[in-house]
């Protein structure tokens, strides 16, 4: 559960986060609205997270199956983790000025790609 938060966390920090303030619509600003802020980054976040969790699942699964010892830290769950706390550390020592939107979509290509 500690990992779920501090990934639910690592939305909101740095200067320009992945997950901004929601955008508040009326009858002034339908017009003034971006096309694009910000989605991609949210839902390639999400899927990271998605992508690690039945990435768990099944291992529990398998290991069920196989009668096997179940470890929950793999190696696909370590790397992830261990990329989020690296983010959250450089975020702190550089107050803020951090690009997390581009970190976790290296860290996505770096979890597909392994």
């Amino acid at each position: 559960m500690l990992i779920s938060y501090l990934w639910c966390q690592l939305a909101y920090i740095g200067n320009d986060p992945i997950r901004g303030s929601p955008i508040e619509v009326s009858k002034q600003s339908t017009l003034t609205i971006p096309a694009e802020h910000g989605q991609a980054y949210w839902m390639a976040h999400m899927f990271l997270y998605t992508f690690v969790i039945v990435h768990q699942t099944i291992q529990v699964q398998v290991n069920h199956v196989t009668l096997d010892k179940f470890n929950p830290f793999t190696r696909v769950y370590l790397m992830v983790a261990f990329g989020i706390l690296l983010i959250f550390q450089i975020c702190y020592f550089r107050s803020g000025d951090f690009n997390v939107k581009m970190s976790m979509a290296v860290l996505l290509g770096l979890t597909i790609v392994c």
